[in-house]
C-alpha cells in the first residue's frame, strides 16, 4: 500500500524542476512550492479531522499564528531562520491547548462553528495591529533559508525542495500516529468509537486530545517553516478563501487516507494556480468539483 505513495514522492522530487511543459519554470516552482507547503498541512489536519475526530476549522489559524509569533521573534529578536520552527512548536501548543478545551463540551457543527470564529479573530486582530504590519498588509523581514545570493530559479527550487522535505515529514507523522494503536482505535467503529475505546481500556476523550494536541505542534513547527520560507506571514492565513481552499482539498482528495489529502491539495493547486487567466471562474470551478466528489462518494 505504501508502494504509490513511493513512487509520488520520487516522482515529486524529480518532474517539477525538468517540467516546463506549458508553464514557465518558475511559476511551475512557484506552485509546486506551494503544493509541497499546502499538502503538508492538510496531512496533519487530516488527524485532527480523521483520526482525533474533532471538527476544528482553526488549522490555518494555528499555522498563522506561529507564522507571525516566529515571524516577530526573526525581525525584533535576531533569531536565525533555522529556529524559526522550533519557535512554532509551542506557540502551536499553546493555540492548541486553547482550541482543544471547548472541544471537552463542543462537537460536531457547533465546534467548527467556533473555531471558524477564531479565524476572523486572528484574521480582524492582525490587521488592525500595528506590531504585525497592519500598515502593510503582513509581518514581513524575517531571515529565511533562502540566501538573496542564489538566482531567483535557484531560490525556487531550493525553496520547492525545502517545503518537499516538509511534506515527507508530514507524511511520517501521520503514518506514525494514524498507523499506531491509538490512531487505529479512534478510527474504528465511527458511530460508536467513544464505548468502544472505552472497552479496549482506552479514555477516549483523552486520546483525541492528545492526537489534537501532537498536531497543533506540528502546525506550529510548519508555521515556523512558512515564516522562514516568505520571510513573514499574511493575514491570508486566517481567511475564510484559505479555510474553504482547505476543506476543499480535504474533500476531493478524501479525507480517510494520506493519498487523499495530497491528490486533493495537488488537484486544487493546479486548478488555483494554472487556470489563473479564467479569475474567480476557477474557484466556481474548484466549488463544482468539491460538490461532484461529496455527491458521488
Amino acid at each position: 500500500t505504501h508502494r504509490p505513495v513511493t513512487i509520488g514522492l520520487a516522482a515529486l522530487f524529480v518532474l517539477p524542476p525538468l517540467a516546463g511543459v506549458g508553464f514557465e519554470s518558475s511559476t511551475l516552482l512557484a506552485a509546486a512550492s506551494i503544493f509541497a507547503l499546502y499538502a503538508a498541512i492538510n496531512l496533519v489536519w487530516m488527524l485532527i479531522i480523521g483520526t482525533a475526530g474533532v471538527s476544528s476549522l482553526a488549522t490555518y489559524s494555528v499555522v498563522g499564528a506561529a507564522a507571525y509569533g516566529s515571524a516577530y521573534c526573526s525581525i525584533h529578536f535576531g533569531m536565525p531562520w533555522w529556529a524559526l520552527p522550533f519557535i512554532g512548536v509551542p506557540i502551536g501548543l499553546v493555540f492548541g491547548l486553547i482550541i482543544a478545551l471547548p472541544a471537552t463540551r463542543l462537537d460536531g457543527f457547533y465546534y467548527a462553528l467556533l473555531t471558524l470564529g477564531l479565524n476572523e479573530l486572528c484574521r480582524t486582530y492582525v490587521l488592525q495591529s500595528k506590531v504585525f504590519g497592519s500598515a502593510t498588509g503582513g509581518l514581513y523581514g524575517a531571515q529565511s533559508y533562502i540566501p538573496d545570493s542564489l538566482s531567483a530559479d535557484g531560490q525556487l527550487l531550493l525553496g520547492y525542495y525545502a517545503s518537499l522535505v516538509l511534506l515527507v515529514m508530514a507524511l511520517a507523522l501521520y503514518r506514525t500516529i494514524n498507523g499506531r494503536r491509538l490512531g487505529r482505535i479512534l478510527r474504528m467503529a465511527p458511530e460508536q468509537k467513544e464505548a468502544f475505546a472505552e472497552a479496549c481500556g482506552i479514555d477516549y476523550r483523552r486520546a483525541r486530545i492528545q492526537v489534537f494536541l501532537l498536531s497543533s505542534m506540528a502546525l506550529g513547527f510548519i508555521g515556523g517553516f512558512y515564516a522562514a520560507h516568505f520571510r513573514g506571514a499574511s493575514p491570508s492565513l486566517f481567511s475564510i478563501d484559505t479555510v474553504a481552499l482547505g476543506l476543499a482539498m480535504l474533500m476531493i482528495g478524501g479525507m480517510q487516507r494520506a493519498e487523499g489529502a495530497v491528490l486533493g491539495t495537488f488537484i486544487v493547486v493546479g486548478l488555483h494556480h494554472g487556470l489563473v487567466g479564467l479569475g474567480p471562474l476557477r474557484l466556481i470551478l474548484i466549488g463544482v468539483l468539491m460538490l461532484a466528489v461529496v455527491l458521488v462518494l
